[in-house]
């Protein structure tokens, strides 16, 4: 009996101690999106000034150098983030045309195709945003004016889609009554069931961050 009470004991105090929720993003991926957010919302609000221009094309070197951490980990981090699991969700917009008993399952069904397509949408605008940037900078070929129109056409491409994703955010957290935006602040949600993801990375997350400020030290950012 003794025995008994002890094991029960000692399950309640784990229990305690394991955070509510479950994990579904991992701090290297949350790491990673708060980083990708800062350069580019950064780069955005210094373009229009000379004072500020080197800051404006470290912070478009940065989401450069963010953008191919993304690509590898899209291949070799946790399944959540997988190019495959991306792509499944995008595809999934063809669940839309079944029809619905309520408007809560219909939601659930478009939660997925909006928010992965917004997603794509930024990343797709990404590469060619840096490497215009990178050209007018370099005068590539002399067409200094052509790439800085590329450049700003594809910056505001990529706002679009920002704006999307956190208007999606917003509004179908208000429509199902549930947070969305707090798993990438938590990296976990309040429902019950297991972790989508069993590891945090945290050690990559935290050599992402020393990484980038050597790289903005080496730029002579500080």
């Amino acid at each position: 009996m003794k025995t008994m009470s002890a094991s029960h004991a000692e399950s309640a105090k784990v229990t305690g101690a394991r955070p509510a929720g479950r994990r579904t993003v991992d701090l290297m991926t949350r790491t990673l999106h708060g980083l990708m957010a800062l350069s580019f919302t950064v780069g955005y609000i210094t373009a229009e000034s000379e004072r500020t221009m080197a800051l404006h094309i470290a912070m478009g070197y940065t989401l450069g150098v963010l953008f191919l951490v993304r690509v590898l980990w899209g291949w070799v981090g946790p399944r959540p983030v997988r190019w495959g699991v991306l792509k499944h969700k995008v595809l999934s917009i063809r669940l839309l045309t079944q029809p619905s008993a309520s408007v809560q399952p219909f939601l659930m069904r478009l939660q997925a195709p909006m928010l992965a397509g917004s997603v794509v949408l930024v990343l797709v605008c990404m590469l060619p945003l840096v490497l215009s940037g990178m050209s007018a900078d370099q005068d590539l070929m002399g067409w200094s004016d052509l790439w800085g129109e590329l450049h700003d056409a594809l910056a505001q491409g990529m706002l679009m889609g920002v704006l999307l994703h956190v208007a999606l955010v917003l509004v179908i957290s208000v429509l199902r009554r549930k947070n969305l935006a707090l798993p990438m602040l938590t990296g976990r949600v309040r429902d019950v069931g297991p972790d989508l993801v069993r590891h945090n990375y945290t050690w990559i997350a935290a050599l992402l961050v020393l990484g980038i400020l050597a790289f903005w030290v080496w730029l002579g950012l500080a």
